[in-house]
């Protein structure tokens, strides 16, 4: 996730997010030799963990799987 993603995510600005999570260690930025210095990239899963309250629910089971199921065939009618 890039830099521009993750604060529209947290809904914080540059500032921030360097005072209130890199600097204090919540949040640690890829390490990759091939991109220019200065580009940041983050875990998406890490970006998630900082505001559960945003984070999509994977146990959510789709709408179509609570309904109740259909009554079984009963050849005796």
């Amino acid at each position: 996730m890039s830099v521009q993603e993750a604060l529209a995510y947290l809904e914080i600005s540059r500032a921030s997010l360097y005072r209130l999570y890199i600097k204090p260690g919540k949040l640690t930025p890829l390490r990759n030799p091939a991109l220019p210095h200065g580009r940041l990239r983050f875990r998406a899963t890490d970006i998630h963990a900082l505001r559960p309250d945003k984070a999509p629910h994977l146990d959510a089971a789709p709408a179509r799987l609570l309904t109740e199921d259909a009554p079984g065939y009963d050849p005796r009618g």
